[in-house]
């Protein structure tokens, strides 16, 4: 079984260029990336914006961007190294790497949206986006699924949460995702949310086949660990009464001696 799992902190490089984790409190940038899949049959890429890449300092990734934009002219899939496009996405919209997941069939593609990621290190604080911001955000596109470029499906933030109290804020953003898997063998991709949900869809379709919640938002682990204490208090309430017992036993036989 093979997994397409992102692995690295994406809006700030090309393939090409050594990416590094960006310093925590760090306004990311849609810069562009190419991203192999299936064993580089293809390349992924994804165009970013060309204002903020003529502002990278660092001269060799300057014009590695350039490069990049003239030998992939859209964002879409391409045919390994070649410039040969297999399919192309006509909006405008950037994800970075970690929120692209293209399939190995070459057709398919989700694509986690919004632009909560350039402030995703801003969190810890008190304050919270005013009501009617965080309506906005939260009525906002979430997940993509796509097929040969063609939109298949669309979902919100508040389609895939419960309970937005649970979702942490930056100063400009509400953060929902916790990240995400597509699994090529089921043709199953999952989304994960800071509110303990996890969404999982088939990515052929953009239909959702199963949700639930993760870890301890998970009421059937909420039923074991309960049960679980009550057994533990069970086990040393009878531990301490048997050594009670023993010990008042022990202490009548020495009296019965003396």
């Amino acid at each position: 079984m093979r997994l397409s799992i992102a692995g690295c902190f994406a809006a700030c490089a090309v393939l090409l260029v050594p990416m590094t984790a960006p310093a925590a409190g760090v306004v990311l940038k849609p810069l562009s990336y190419t991203k192999p899949v299936a064993d580089r049959k293809f390349v992924f890429v994804m165009l970013g914006n060309a204002e903020d890449e003529a502002e990278v300092k660092d001269e060799t990734a300057k014009a590695q961007f350039r490069a990049l934009r003239e030998k992939y002219p859209k964002t879409g899939l391409y045919n390994g190294e070649s410039a040969t496009a297999v399919w192309a996405i006509d909006d405008s919209e950037f994800a970075p790497y970690d929120n692209t997941y293209p399939a190995a069939d070459g057709v398919h593609f989700v694509r986690v949206e919004g632009d909560w990621w350039k402030t995703k290190d801003f969190t810890g604080g008190r304050n919270r986006l005013s009501a009617d911001e965080e309506t906005r955000q939260l009525d906002a596109p979430a997940v993509a699924f796509f097929a040969s470029g063609k939109l298949l499906h669309r979902y919100t933030v508040r389609d895939l949460i419960t309970n937005a109290d649970e979702l942490p804020h930056t100063p400009q953003h509400v953060l929902w995702s916790t990240g995400g898997v597509l699994n090529d063998a089921t043709g199953r991709f999952s989304v994960f949310t800071h509110d303990s949900n996890r969404v999982t869809f088939d990515y052929r379709t953009g239909e959702v086949v199963a949700r639930g919640k993760m870890g301890l938002g998970n009421p059937l682990l909420q039923t074991v660990l309960a049960v679980s204490g009550v057994l533990t208090l069970v086990i040393l309430a009878l531990w301490a009464w048997f050594v009670f017992r023993k010990s008042g036993t022990t202490a009548g036989v020495r009296a019965g001696s003396a």
